[in-house]
């Protein structure tokens, strides 16, 4: 029973948690400053578990490789898992909105319009009418 407090209290001190407030009511979105998301990424370069890769690399001596990205964990159960829009655990959404498998790239912001551009090989914010000849 010890080593699982201790595991709930190392999981809940590692999930970042924002409030966000609308008009009507607070609620509760996880994520970071960055992004809404459900899931923490495992950065392949230092195999420790951030919010996003811009969290990583303010935290880091080094900058992370999105596209190296393997493993996720999941901010509702604490699983980890192979990288994906659903937990295969609790089978929550960790990607509401958003979720490119090429760019490891989760958002439950729906205002984004974020898409993965096949020219630049990465995900953008807008209508992806970029047209390359």
């Amino acid at each position: 029973m010890r080593q699982l407090t201790t595991y709930v209290r190392f999981l809940a001190a590692s999930v970042s948690l924002t409030l966000v407030s609308d008009q009507s009511t607070a609620k509760k979105i996880l994520g970071c400053k960055h992004y809404q998301r459900g899931c923490q990424l495992k950065a392949a370069c230092c195999k420790q578990f951030f919010t996003c890769r811009l969290c990583h690399d303010e935290a880091s001596d080094h900058t992370m490789d999105r596209y190296a990205t393997e493993e996720m964990r999941c901010m509702y159960c604490g699983a980890v898992q192979l990288a994906g829009a659903q937990c295969d655990y609790c089978k929550k959404h960790v990607a509401k909105a958003y979720y490119c498998g090429v760019c490891k790239l989760w958002d439950d912001d729906t205002t984004k319009n974020i898409y993965h551009c096949p020219g630049c090989n990465m995900c953008r914010i807008g209508r992806g009418e970029i047209k390359f000849m």
